[in-house]
């Protein structure tokens, strides 16, 4: 349960080995207005409220056992999360977790060694819709994490107010993104990550748009590479866009098109401030992630 978008994992193991996966989504942007208000909104916790249900009914449809659910930034942070995740349990019969900033972290770095191809030391960067994780490590584990408030619904909340955003809006998101990551370098840097691994919605969906994916296919996206000059080239044309233009964008959701530049310019800004020379998108993320955590996935 994301700021932005409630999240279902569909799962078929054999052993501790996934055989197959589907994953669905429900935008219910959750985390609108957290930022400003400290609170859920009524109509985003209504919704997300009908989106848990619709994901249980499928999964008792399919015969799958549901796990669960966990709640991340938007939920942990708001004045009302607490009580709206007692709110879910019982209207669904769903338990949900609240995962700290550093859980969130861990989840999703077990997500990625989880698909990942190319094992060795790398940055894994997930930019939510409340909160940005970065995560430092290898197969033995991770070496350092850190969450910070840099989500793609938080920021363009805080920045991106004229459509097609002003350039001085572009400039002031990147400068609060590099200000909140220049603690973080001299580490980065020192621990010198021989790749970059980019998971969540924001990640997911430029790797999407460079494909142009009319349909989003799990196989194509998993460890696609884009460059820091490709991703530089996709901002600059899709700030140039208007919302509706950008609705019509192949590979992208219309319902994430109002957030897109904000969570493409946190990865650019956290790339150039590492020194890193692009990203991997991976697929397998917080939810894998979970699977690895609960032991029915081996990495």
């Amino acid at each position: 349960m994301g700021s932005n978008s409630i999240r279902l994992l569909m799962a078929e193991l054999e052993g501790e080995k996934l055989v197959g996966a589907e994953k669905l989504l429900s935008m219910t942007r959750l985390g609108a207005g957290v930022d400003q208000t400290g609170l859920l909104r009524q109509t985003s916790m209504d919704e997300t409220v009908e989106a848990v249900q619709a994901f249980k009914a499928l999964a008792d449809g399919r015969g799958s056992r549901l796990l669960g659910a966990f709640a991340t930034s938007a939920v942990r942070e708001a004045g009302n999360g607490q009580d709206f995740a007692r709110r879910v349990e019982l209207e669904t019969d769903v338990p949900v977790e609240i995962v700290s900033g550093d859980e969130e972290a861990v989840l999703g770095f077990q997500g990625v060694l989880a698909g990942m191809v190319h094992p060795g030391r790398v940055l894994v960067i997930d930019i939510g819709g409340g909160s940005a994780e970065l995560i430092l490590g290898d197969f033995e584990g991770i070496a350092h994490k850190v969450s910070l408030p840099l989500g793609a619904v938080r920021m363009t909340e805080r920045w991106l107010m004229s459509d097609p955003p002003a350039e001085a809006e572009l400039d002031a998101l990147r400068a609060d993104a590099l200000t909140q990551l220049k603690t973080w370098r001299e580490l980065v840097l020192g621990y010198k990550p021989e790749s970059a691994v980019g998971i969540g919605g924001t990640a997911t969906t430029l790797g999407a748009i460079a494909l142009g994916m009319k349909d989003y296919d799990r196989e194509r996206i998993q460890g696609f590479e884009i460059s820091a000059s490709a991703l530089d080239h996709m901002i600059l044309r899709l700030s140039g866009m208007t919302l509706e233009a950008r609705r019509e964008v192949p590979g992208l959701q219309p319902k994430r098109a109002d957030i897109i530049i904000a969570g493409a310019l946190v990865l650019e800004t956290i790339l150039k401030a590492f020194d890193m020379t692009g990203y991997e998108v991976s697929d397998y993320d917080n939810l894998e992630g979970l699977l690895v955590s609960r032991g029915y996935l081996k990495l």
